[in-house]
């Protein structure tokens, strides 16, 4: 039998008892795929493969919030390679495991690293893609967690992204896993959504936090051409399979852990869509940055449940206002621009990253209108006078004296509940 006649090494997996004859250009494409293999052993034990960041800003504040890992390879004959040239031969080989390890902990001790350089300015998070050989064993959630433990990074920096095509292998021990992930704080994006396999169904009993939209759907992008009306539809799909009910449940459930918070002489008031507004009387100033730390952390620590006794973790941004003279002196200051002042304090904590609150102290010399005014300056200068207090996950802003206060202080916190997984 001479060579054209011999089988091939790989028949394609789509037919059943298939066979095709062994011609020049398949052998070929066998030895590539053999040398590849061989190649990529050789570029674990010499370190080859590379991390590369990639940022994702906020449409919202254009800020760095986080880093993709992406994955390439410093092949030495072909230069930098793209997963899509090798990803398939490391699941194939199995190498993939061992390679996301050191590529996770690779990313995780550098995010941690840039945040604390940071110190706080910006809680930045990591996002790192995972295949279907990753989910055919419950120990990748011991794997990760170890990697989490040993680098530092917080299980609320992670998210673990998987595309629809990993459903596909077994969508019971693939939600087991995602859940598991989950009840550890670790975030889930379902990434590429659209690309085929897309099932609502699936969505509202998924633990996914997030969904990230295909390409396609969002490249060159036009006010109504057949692209955005197309995105438009999906997000109404999701939001008609997530959001409503989870997002008044919430409100709901953060409600109550307000009022276990709150004293039986605070007024806690639902303020807008996704807002609350408390107005508390007869407090100093330690007090009430006291009870924003006690509401932040509340709302943080607790469980919240959904349908299907799915839970999640929220976070929340907090804006207060403190005027130590708003009643003594009705004519000078009123309860709206007290309001006013705190509503723009929330609007900072939210521009400064999630489970924040930011505190804005007034006073005879420096009124609500006045700090309304430099509240767009420099946070640093204005906590330096004493007049702002920011605080961040990571750290306090330093605060300057208290200012003096009357029998009958009051302060107004406003609350903005979002969810911690990508809202």
């Amino acid at each position: 039998m001479n060579r054209r006649m011999r089988p091939a090494a790989r028949a394609p997996a789509t037919r059943i008892a298939s066979h095709e004859f062994f011609d020049p250009a398949t052998r070929a494409r066998a030895m590539a795929r053999l040398k590849l293999e061989s190649d990529l052993r050789l570029a674990v034990s010499r370190q080859e493969l590379r991390v590369h960041y990639q940022p994702i800003v906020s449409m919202r504040t254009g800020d760095v919030v986080g880093f993709e890992a992406l994955l390439r390879w410093q092949h030495p004959e072909q230069g930098l390679l793209a997963p899509a040239a090798f990803i398939a031969a490391a699941e194939e080989t199995g190498l993939i495991v061992p390679i996301s390890e050191r590529v996770l902990l690779e990313a995780a001790g550098q995010v941690r690293a840039w945040q604390q350089r940071l110190a706080g300015r910006w809680r930045l998070s990591l996002s790192m893609n995972f295949t279907s050989t990753h989910f055919a064993d419950v120990s990748i959630v011991d794997v990760v967690s170890d990697i989490l433990r040993r680098t530092g990074l917080d299980g609320g920096s992670l998210a673990v992204e998987i595309t629809e095509r990993v459903l596909l292998q077994d969508v019971e021990a693939v939600t087991a896993v995602l859940r598991e992930l989950r009840r550890r704080q670790i975030h889930v994006h379902l990434d590429d959504f659209g690309t085929g396999y897309s099932s609502l169904s699936y969505l509202q009993r998924l633990p996914v936090d997030a969904l990230k939209v295909d390409r396609s759907f969002v490249t060159g992008l036009e006010p109504g051409g057949d692209a955005a009306v197309m995105l438009r539809a999906i997000l109404d799909l999701v939001n008609d399979a997530w959001g409503h009910a989870a997002g008044d449940s919430a409100l709901v459930q953060v409600k109550g852990v307000l009022r276990r918070v709150c004293r039986q002489s605070d007024t806690l008031i639902r303020w807008g869509g996704d807002e609350f507004l408390i107005i508390a009387r007869s407090t100093d100033r330690p007090s009430a940055t006291r009870m924003a730390e006690r509401l932040r952390v509340a709302v943080r620590a607790h469980s919240f449940v959904f349908a299907d006794n799915q839970r999640s973790r929220l976070s929340c941004s907090l804006g207060f206002a403190y005027c130590p003279f708003v009643q003594a002196a009705p004519k000078l200051v009123s309860w709206e621009q007290v309001v006013g002042l705190a509503d723009r304090a929330l609007y900072v904590a939210k521009q400064r990253g999630r489970d924040t609150w930011v505190g804005v102290f007034a006073g005879r010399f420096a009124p609500p209108e006045v700090l309304l005014e430099r509240l767009d300056e420099d946070l640093v200068r204005l906590a330096d006078e004493g007049l702002v207090e920011l605080h961040t996950p990571s750290t306090e802003a330093a605060a300057g004296a208290g200012l003096s206060a009357s029998r009958e202080p009051a302060r107004i916190i406003r609350l903005a509940a979002e969810r911690a997984s990508g809202g």
